[in-house]
């Protein structure tokens, strides 16, 4: 019943939640900047990216028409660069359905020498 998402409307990137499918009433989430909502599957906590790369936690209360929201908690550094950093199609993060563990996409360091594996006449190994 209820949507959340982002949007730059008041001039800078804030986390909102909206009924759905009809549009009744909006709450802002998120006081200082936040991109990429997610749920905790219950409905009960949002969480969304700071202005400054760190993971926050809101817990909020809904009914079919209101909805309390608590202060923002920080979770914790989500990883260096700038909020927003695209990561083409990719989410930034996700959670568990519990909201207890959390996976994060970061950029590879690429100060560190990766070791590459070159097979070369591979077709010939299958057994026909």
């Amino acid at each position: 019943k209820w949507l959340a998402y982002y949007s730059n409307e008041s001039g800078r990137n804030e986390i909102y939640v909206q009924n759905f499918p009809v549009p009744v009433a909006k709450y802002q989430i998120s006081t200082e900047g936040g991109i990429g909502p997610r749920w905790r599957r219950d409905g009960r906590e949002i969480f969304y990216v700071s202005l400054e790369n760190k993971l926050m936690s809101v817990a909020l209360q809904t009914t079919d028409k209101t909805v309390e929201v608590s202060a923002a908690l920080p979770l914790f550094d989500i990883g260096q660069g700038p909020t927003g950093i695209s990561y083409g199609s990719r989410q930034q993060y996700d959670v568990t359905a519990d909201g207890q563990r959390f996976l994060v996409n970061v950029p590879v360091d690429r100060s560190v020498e990766t070791p590459r594996l070159i097979v070369l006449n591979w077709l010939s190994s299958i057994k026909r």
